[in-house]
């Protein structure tokens, strides 16, 4: 099952709750639009690939319940307005192969658990407020061929 809603601005608010009865979901996109507000039963979506979120006005942290989508493969919530720190469990994404996450909010450190994602080709967080080392565990990740991490704060 797929919701894809690509350049639709008229769709606003938060994400309801009731998508997390669609648990087979493997394709969840709203671009360009005004969201707002993630569900809080994100984590029951197992069969997620691909969970794009990005040109929108998402105010939310990253939800720890991301670590629980393993199937995912595309994470992209560029341009919103998240805040708040990278949660450890993004390091639990093993297929992941794209992790957008620029042009946001976002602060603290790169967690060094982002050197488990193995299998990602495109990695960018730039334009955020992260800062500190860049964890030597990035150079371990072989298939990266997009690598952005410019207007930060790294050291």
């Amino acid at each position: 099952i797929s919701l894809v809603f690509e350049n639709v601005s008229n769709i606003s608010g938060s994400i309801p709750s009731q998508l997390g009865m669609l648990t087979q979901l493997t394709t969840f996109l709203i671009s360009y639009s005004n969201v707002v507000g993630l569900a809080s039963v994100l984590g029951r979506l197992t069969n997620l690939r691909t969970f794009n979120l990005y040109m929108n006005k998402l105010r939310a942290t990253m939800p720890t319940e991301i670590g629980k989508l393993t199937s995912l493969t595309s994470l992209e919530w560029t341009n919103n307005q998240l805040i708040g720190t990278l949660h450890t469990e993004l390091g639990l994404l093993k297929d992941l192969t794209s992790l957008h996450i620029d042009e946001n909010f976002l602060t603290g450190t790169l967690p060094s658990e982002m050197g488990l994602l193995t299998n990602i080709r495109s990695l960018r967080v730039h334009l955020n407020i992260l800062a500190g080392s860049i964890p030597s565990q990035l150079g371990k990740l072989d298939n990266v061929y997009d690598l952005s991490l410019g207007s930060c704060a790294f050291t």
